[in-house]
């Protein structure tokens, strides 16, 4: 028992760090863009929405310091649509191109919101670390059964059968210079704490395709998609 519960304590630090750390890379992109964009009055909006997302993330967090595991919370029923357009947003202002192919109306989901945050953040980041100036960035959202499914596509490298079965959700592993090793672990963690699963479709060459699979709550999808394009930062 005490074995465990030290494990978790790890994996919950691991887990917040990482997220620190993404937050920390995400107000780094906009005080690099400041000098560059400071004048327009749609980047000061995005920039004080942006930190005012970024300050509730952090006191979320801080709130998880005292709680247990993060999959101890219990699920709530989120519409996956607004969270996905706040990623989206969070990350908008620069060279690539993110392309949303979103139901209208609402997609509702069981897990917390902060949670789907945070796994859509990562994903997304990693798809524009991948990317090239000019690539795009793909986001697909769609019901299927009883399910939803979120598709973060990119143009990549790709990655070979082997390194996604041995080494992708190894923790504390990185390929990354500055890379903590745990994020695409954190994120299978977090949405099969929630009743789904994380998918890798990827190939070397041909880009990658990271999955979302969700369990849907009782509302429905009202209306079909649409396809929206915005610049979103350079990394």
């Amino acid at each position: 028992m005490t074995l465990n519960r030290s494990s978790n304590t790890i994996k919950k630090f691991a887990f917040i760090v990482h997220d620190v750390k993404n937050l920390s890379s995400q107000l780094g992109m906009m005080v690099s863009n400041i000098r560059r964009y400071s004048d327009h009055p749609e980047f000061r909006a995005d920039m004080i929405r942006t930190l005012e997302n970024s300050v509730g993330r952090l006191n979320g967090l801080l709130s998880r310091l005292h709680s247990d595991a993060a999959s101890a919370r219990p699920r709530e029923v989120v519409d996956a649509v607004p969270v996905i357009k706040a990623v989206v947003a969070d990350l908008t202002a620069g060279e690539h191109v993110i392309e949303q192919e979103i139901p209208e109306g609402e997609l509702c989901v069981k897990i917390h919101a902060q949670d789907l945050t945070s796994v859509l953040t990562h994903l997304v980041t990693n798809a524009l670390e991948a990317s090239q100036p000019g690539d795009t960035v793909k986001l697909r959202v769609r019901a299927q059964e009883n399910h939803v499914l979120i598709d973060v596509e990119d143009e990549g490298p790709g990655m070979d059968t082997d390194f996604i079965r041995n080494e992708l959700f190894k923790p504390l592993r990185s390929t990354k210079s500055l890379g903590h090793g745990i994020g695409a672990f954190q994120a299978r963690e977090i949405v099969r704490g929630a009743g789904g699963d994380l998918e890798v479709i990827s190939a070397i060459g041909r880009g990658t395709i990271m999955r979302v699979i969700l369990p849907g709550a009782h509302k429905t999808i009202e209306g079909g998609a649409r396809q929206v394009s915005q610049r979103v930062a350079g990394v």
